[in-house]
């Protein structure tokens, strides 16, 4: 059976089953908000499929837009500040064995942080980790997971840990997380419908 056809077959059985079975799925009210554009947050890092992950905040989107289109801009290490509202830097320091070492700055609270954090692409273009070696924070790891989606649309999942150190409570840290995942996901979409020429979904 060919890909097209297998996902079309899929769509016909129920609106959360348009993926397949290692894909996310998403309820009525989540999947009609996907449709329309909108962000939303999930329970579960994509790495996790059995448990709830408390340390994750992960928040799915989907864009009009080929999975191509979409690695091109998360693959591009130094256009991150363009989506990530408080990321003022980000440079390539070195790539070496399918990894790419980059330096971030970020500033929170009119407090500048510095960190190095070193990224993972996958050969098919289907995931992107990273995980901080050094810096400001006590850990930082996280990463993109890209879905194909039938009509040349893509599932965009971020997920993302952040502990900031022992001064910062950590359920302060998630709800800003919660507020700043679905925040990013929607910059991203509009950078690449940019660079695309795509329109974007509404």
């Amino acid at each position: 059976m060919s890909f097209p056809r297998y996902f079309f077959l899929l769509s016909l059985c129920s609106c959360v089953s348009v993926f397949a079975e290692d894909k996310p799925a998403f309820n009525q009210a989540e999947w009609a908000a996907l449709q329309k554009g909108r962000p939303v947050l999930m329970t579960q890092n994509p790495c996790l499929t059995h448990e709830r992950d408390k340390n994750y905040v992960t928040g799915a989107v989907l864009l009009n837009n080929s999975i191509q289109n979409v690695w091109s801009v998360i693959n591009d290490a130094e256009a991150a500040p363009s989506y990530v509202e408080d990321m003022v830097m980000a440079r390539v320091v070195a790539a070496q064995n399918n990894t790419v070492l980059v330096e971030h700055g970020m500033k929170i609270n009119r407090k500048e942080y510095r960190y190095l954090v070193r990224l993972f692409p996958s050969p098919g273009h289907e995931k992107l980790t990273f995980k901080m070696e050094k810096g400001s924070f006590r850990s930082l790891e996280g990463g993109w997971w890209l879905y194909p989606v039938t009509g040349g649309r893509t599932l965009l999942v971020h997920s993302l840990h952040l502990d900031p150190g022992m001064f910062s409570p950590k359920n302060a840290v998630r709800n800003s997380l919660m507020k700043k995942i679905p925040e990013t996901l929607t910059a991203l979409n509009l950078v690449v419908q940019q660079r695309s020429g795509y329109a974007v979904v509404r």
